[in-house]
């Protein structure tokens, strides 16, 4: 089997990782490549204190627990969905053996059956994961921007409360905003992959133009690094990060859902606002371009220009393949229509 990335980085670092975020939600990663088989690291985390005082805090305050397996990407479709059911069953059946031993020792109800353990305790696979999952305290302790160690955080599984009366679970997210993206945005894929669309903020757009005379702060434009093949990161998020961008600067559906909203109108909501920042940037980079394109047709009628050549070719190389390219970017969907600049030819 070739030497990829991912493989070479669990080569390197085969033992189990947690993520904790007060959320709370707990992250059991680095799953050996196409296994579901829990690392002796998770099933230790399982039996700590720390987990079992999650359980009791969650059982006596009458939550339920969700358990949702992942994959990476290097997986075919139908691989990671198994794959991650596996993951999040295997996960789910050390919880329920958990919670039977706190029963066994009284500290949860003994009234509390094997089949209430069963509907307490709920399991799903996503299959495929986004290539950066958010945690709410916006820091990660791994390595974000190491391909191998991104496909790593990928192969887990979260845990994490739900509330009772009234919670939808993410597949009833999905569902709901699907059909309401579709609706607002018919040109779509089909299948479009609802978690990972993303969009740049207004702001982030203004640090990605190439800076003009009369946008010369410093922290503005030219942002970009040269010298990346942009168009091979997949989702486009991906490459922003890739980019040195931050959440904020960027935001994914996923991230923009991330608290599970409660009912209906809340979903519809959130992704108002996500279609919102998705219009504010088009019209910001719209407005730039303009402005930029006219202010090279002066300067290059009198003969200058020539300096921001460079920096409008990194952009235009990143602009293409990661707002226009990209099956994920909002951009590609929200009526963004680019300037096609006429540059020089590189000499």
């Amino acid at each position: 089997m070739s030497n990829t990335a991912e493989r070479t980085w669990a080569n390197a670092h085969s033992e189990g990782r947690i993520e904790v975020d007060p959320g709370p939600v707990m992250y059991l990663w680095n799953f050996d490549i196409n296994s579901a088989e829990p690392k002796q690291v998770h099933r230790l985390f399982i039996d700590s204190r720390a987990f079992t005082a999650f359980l009791l805090t969650q059982i006596h305050q009458g939550r339920r627990i969700g358990v949702i397996g992942t994959a990476s990407l290097s997986g075919s479709v139908e691989l990671n969905r198994g794959l991650s059911t596996r993951r999040a069953a295997n996960i789910r059946q050390l919880v329920i053996d958990r919670l039977r031993a706190l029963r066994r020792r009284r500290d949860i109800s003994p009234t509390i059956a094997d089949r209430d353990l069963d509907r307490i305790v709920i399991a799903a696979g996503y299959g495929e994961a986004s290539d950066y999952l958010y945690r709410s305290s916006g820091s990660l302790n791994i390595p974000v921007l190491d391909e191998g160690g991104q496909y790593a955080f990928n192969r887990g599984v979260s845990i994490r409360p739900y509330q009772t009366g009234g919670t939808l679970e993410d597949h009833r997210v999905e569902a709901i905003g699907r059909a309401y993206l579709r609706r607002r945005f018919p040109r779509l894929p089909q299948n479009f992959r609802f978690w990972e669309m993303w969009t740049p903020t207004t702001d982030v757009i203004v640090q990605i133009v190439p800076r003009t005379l009369s946008e010369s702060n410093p922290r503005r434009g030219s942002r970009v690094p040269p010298n990346r093949p942009w168009g091979n990161f997949r989702p486009g998020s991906r490459a922003m990060t890739e980019a040195g961008f931050v959440v904020g600067e960027f935001i994914t559906l996923r991230w923009q859902l991330r608290n599970f909203q409660y009912n209906e109108r809340e979903v519809r909501r959130q992704i108002d606002s996500f279609i919102g920042t998705a219009e504010s940037a088009r019209s910001r980079s719209q407005q730039l371009e303009q402005h930029i394109a006219r202010w090279l047709d002066r300067t290059a009628a009198a003969g200058g220009g020539s300096a921001i050549i460079p920096d409008m070719r990194r952009y235009l190389a990143f602009r293409n393949p990661v707002f226009l390219g990209d099956q994920t970017c909002m951009l590609k969907y929200n009526g963004f229509r680019p300037v096609q600049f006429r540059l020089p030819p590189p000499t």
